[in-house]
């Protein structure tokens, strides 16, 4: 698989990757980040090059107050330099919004706070919060695929915290064999667990 894992401190937040093109049609509303129906909290940026052009629409982003975790100085790109590069830079990492460290320009909670979080997908469908957890086996997913590689008989379960609708609630998500789960959360931070249900046929082990 050549899917590429978030940052382990951003799981819970679960980020969405965001490239230069689409920051500059960036619009920031009450401090945070519209782009398209996107609403983004906070950027996340750890790269070891950033070409001229995004970071001035990262510094602009930052002088307007939104919030911008740069874990490490970037370097400029190709042959041609900009004698401002660096000083720009500087004044980025200088702005109080902006820090190396993610804890200090997060917002609020995470959406999914706990220890070995499963892979999970959410959107918001006017006022109710959908979160698609994928059933933990998945993340030991590799290539080449063993035959019988999903088998399973028992249930494997995660503690989680939820903060949606402005409330934060302890959930005990508990994963049949082969199932996934999906959820909603209303306004008022209630979850419904929505029935998703599908049985495979018991797949085949190989055996030596």
């Amino acid at each position: 698989m050549n899917y590429v894992q978030p940052p382990a401190e951003l799981k819970g937040w679960r980020p969405l990757w965001i490239n230069r093109d689409f920051l500059q049609q960036g619009k920031l509303e009450n401090g945070a980040l519209r782009v398209g129906d996107q609403l983004f909290s906070a950027l996340y940026v750890d790269v070891f090059y950033l070409d001229d052009s995004a970071l001035s629409t990262i510094l602009g982003l930052a002088r307007a107050g939104l919030p911008v975790c740069l874990k490490r100085p970037p370097h400029q790109p190709g042959l041609k330099k900009s004698p401002t590069f660096e000083a720009r830079v500087r004044e980025l990492q200088a702005l109080p919004n902006v820090s190396d460290d993610f804890a200090k320009v997060a917002r609020g909670k995470p959406l999914v706070a706990g220890e070995n979080l499963p892979d999970f997908w959410a959107r918001m469908d006017g006022g109710e919060t959908i979160i698609f957890f994928a059933n933990p086996k998945t993340q030991d997913l590799h290539l080449p695929l063993g035959y019988g590689q999903s088998f399973a008989t028992e249930d494997v379960q995660r503690f989680v915290e939820i903060s949606a609708g402005g409330k934060t609630t302890p959930l005990t998500l508990v994963f049949k064999p082969y199932q996934s789960i999906l959820l909603s959360i209303d306004g008022s931070g209630t979850p419904k667990f929505l029935d998703i249900t599908f049985q495979p046929k018991t797949p085949v082990v190989a055996t030596p």
